[in-house]
């Protein structure tokens, strides 16, 4: 058993530690003498003023401390233990400092680097290694750092980067609106739960409380929770709550409702949800759908922008009166297609003729002569298919009282006729 020796002994006698590159962090007793002790310590379990602290030092060595010596313990990084030593041992001259801060930047002490590098501009304000490693700039003949240009150019420093007070306010406005939004998804989520279980009791309340939401920061946690739940009276409640709710992300959560949502029902109240006076706010939205990849989504936007009736969108529907979609289908895959011809006929089908003309049987094809075909492999590949948007002509038709059909051409030349 190792002795109990008082460890003002070992002070005062300058017992020395040597630190082992091989440990990952130290303890560092402190004691009421005013002395440390560094290594690797167990308290023991019992906790008395008798109680006993024994530390295996860095060099393998026991020493017992009794807990009345002791006034904190604290676990640090060895590197930090093997600093302070050659901190204490290094003289206050440039070379040596230098050679110091360099160690410092090596094994990633920044703080304890700075410090140093500082202490050589005191001993040296030219010196110039110490300016660039504390990052400072060179500006008319003096040195200065980047903040202070900055903050002399009217930048303010937020989280690592420059922005002016302005760009400061609305980031700060952004985050705390994140936060308010955030808040709700918890809350949002119970009435969700609610909804969907048995209890009729809860299924009210949560249709009560719902609707009795008046807090914009809400939409978020709503759309995300409702916009696509099996149930078209949950979302038909959605586009009540949301038509309530002021701001942009209310009013774009009802236009997308109007195009996405499967039900018409639900796609005609988000509809009729958007007030008049945001009606002409809605157009580009609607306008742009007119170049969804999707089709339904572009019969979808022309029926809503002909409810909202503004002759504005005539170029924009002229523009998707005939759209380009592509599909994945399932085709077999062999060397051509089969078809059957009448003895002696060498014209081919129209719809044969045409498939070869857009590239739409890049094998070719053959006649059924009678033999067996020959195995087929299914694969799927992309086709493109031309749409005409029935919806969207007609939307053309009750906005200009015109007909020029699918005539996109005829159509432009009116347009720009009655512009002159």
């Amino acid at each position: 058993m190792a002795p109990r020796i008082p460890a003002l002994f070992w002070i005062s006698c300058g017992f020395a530690f040597l630190l082992l590159q091989g440990t990952a962090a130290a303890d560092l007793v402190r004691l009421k003498s005013g002395g440390e002790v560094r290594g690797e310590f167990e308290r023991k379990a019992v906790q008395t003023e008798t109680a006993e602290v024994t530390v295996r030092t860095l060099t393998g060595g026991i020493i017992i401390i009794e807990q009345t010596e002791i006034e904190f313990v604290a676990r640090r990084p060895l590197v930090l233990e093997e600093y302070e030593t050659r901190r204490k041992r290094t003289p206050e001259t440039i070379d040596d400092l230098w050679e110091l801060t360099e160690w410092c930047r090596q094994r990633g002490l920044t703080s304890e680097r700075e410090t140093h590098l500082l202490a050589i501009l005191d001993l040296d304000p030219n010196h110039i290694g110490a300016h660039r490693g504390l990052g400072h700039i060179q500006r008319n003949g003096e040195w200065t750092t980047r903040d202070e240009i900055m903050r002399a150019e009217g930048y303010v420093k937020y989280k690592g980067r420059y922005v002016l007070p302005q760009e400061l306010e609305l980031i700060q406005q952004i985050e705390e609106q994140s936060e308010a939004e955030k808040s709700w998804f918890k809350r949002v989520y119970v009435l969700k739960r609610w909804l969907q279980g048995t209890d009729d009791q809860r299924r009210i309340a949560a249709c009560q409380e719902l609707e009795a939401i008046d807090d914009p920061h809400a939409v978020p946690a709503l759309v995300k929770s409702f916009k696509d739940d099996p149930n078209e009276p949950v979302r038909l409640l959605l586009v009540k709550v949301l038509a309530k709710l002021k701001g942009e992300k209310a009013f774009e959560a009802l236009v997308e409702q109007s195009l996405l949502d499967v039900s018409e029902t639900v796609r005609q109240s988000a509809l009729d949800a958007i007030p008049p006076d945001a009606k002409p706010v809605a157009i580009p939205y609607y306008a742009n759908a007119l170049k969804n990849p999707l089709n339904y989504v572009v019969l979808r936007a022309a029926v809503a922008l002909r409810n909202i009736g503004d002759v504005q969108v005539v170029p924009n529907l002229i523009d998707a009166l005939v759209t380009t979609h592509r599909y994945r289908v399932r085709v077999a895959e062999q060397d051509g297609v089969s078809i059957g011809l009448a003895p002696g006929t060498m014209v081919l089908p129209p719809e044969v003729e045409a498939m070869l003309r857009t590239g739409q049987l890049p094998y070719g094809f053959h006649y059924i002569d009678g033999s067996p075909p020959p195995p087929v492999r299914i694969r799927t590949v992309t086709i493109k298919h031309d749409h005409k948007n029935v919806e969207v002509l007609e939307t053309l038709r009750q906005l200009t009282g015109q007909d020029y059909g699918y005539d996109e051409r005829t159509w432009r030349l009116w347009w720009a006729s009655t512009k002159k």
